[in-house]
């Protein structure tokens, strides 16, 4: 599944992936190089189990 948007409103550099599904995210991945940090360092590959913070 494709995120809708990318959401970045803060230089903490992370990044929202907004999906349009009804059922959650499991696991979310992005392919190297595809964000820069403020520095300009591209990021590596990465992926990561997606939490359940709900109360």
């Amino acid at each position: 599944m494709q995120p809708i948007a990318l959401a970045d409103d803060d230089p903490d550099n992370y990044v929202y992936a907004c999906l349009d599904a009804a059922s959650p995210a499991i696991e979310i991945s992005v392919a190297a190089g595809l964000f820069h940090d403020p520095g300009d360092d591209a990021n590596p590959t990465t992926s990561a189990l997606v939490l359940d913070r709900t109360p």
